[in-house]
């Protein structure tokens, strides 16, 4: 259990087990799509894959700083009252921390709601909820690195695989190279 996914698919059974959550996710944000990569549902019906509008969301809410990190009860912060998410769905309950890259841009987020809302006491995790994004972060910001030094490995041993006198890649070359971004794609869709 070394790499993003799989630390973050045991970190969120581990959240939505302390915190009793029906949800707990990771995401990633491009523009406004708001991606679910990694989920433990036990009543939403959320999958990984799922996109979502990312100013709808309480999290949109939370990176801008209008919405706390720890919500026991989502209803009484107004940020969240408005979000459009409430509508559509129950939320109660929500915790959110941002996943940044290692430029500080948002990734996405480390999340998680419940339908009820919860005692105030949940705010006693806030500080275990942000270390476990900040090693979320870390982990994918390493990650990161090494896909980038494999690419530019790749560049090199590609060079390998270029026919001399059209400088095109061979048919070797579009073969490896296509296949290994094919690889890194899926697991940051």
């Amino acid at each position: 259990m070394n790499d993003f996914e799989s630390v973050s698919i045991r970190a969120l059974a581990f959240l939505r087990r302390i915190l009793g959550f029906q949800l707990c996710m990771v995401t990633r944000t491009e523009g406004n799509d708001w991606t679910v990569l990694h989920s433990d549902d036990q009543g939403y019906g959320v999958v990984p894959g799922d996109v979502f509008n990312w100013d709808d969301s309480f999290c949109s809410e939370m990176v801008k700083g209008f919405g706390p990190n720890v919500a026991s009860d989502s209803r009484q912060i107004p940020a969240y009252a408005a979000a459009e998410i409430g509508r559509k769905i129950p939320i109660g309950a929500y915790i959110g921390v941002p996943l940044l890259l290692s430029d500080g841009r948002l990734f996405g987020t480390l999340c998680g709601i419940d339908p009820e809302s919860k005692p105030d006491s949940i705010s006693e995790h806030q500080e275990l909820i942000e270390l476990v994004g900040e090693m979320l972060s870390t982990i994918l910001q390493m990650e990161l690195r090494v896909d980038e030094e494999e690419r530019r490995a790749e560049r090199y041993q590609a060079q390998a695989l270029t026919d001399a006198l059209t400088g095109v890649y061979n048919r070797a070359g579009w073969v490896q190279l296509l296949a290994k971004e094919e690889a890194r794609y899926q697991r940051y869709r």
